[in-house]
């Protein structure tokens, strides 16, 4: 008896590092990488818009 309770709480363990482990990926790591992911998106929108505002400037410029 005293061995399949040991068992018990072996499993338990094991379980709950399990639950922990997985929980730390979908709440932290994958977030970040999201994350991660958007602000490379917004930092090349915004290199287009800095390109586009410059060729706006341009021909502004030659118009006048």
């Amino acid at each position: 008896m005293a061995d399949l309770q040991s068992e018990i709480i072996l499993i338990a363990k094991l379980g709950s590092i399990l639950a922990g482990l997985s929980g730390y990926y979908f709440w932290i790591v994958k977030p970040m990488a999201i994350f991660n992911e958007r602000q490379k998106q917004n930092k090349k929108d915004i290199e287009e818009l800095k390109k586009m505002r410059d060729e706006f400037t341009t021909l502004k410029a030659e118009h006048d």
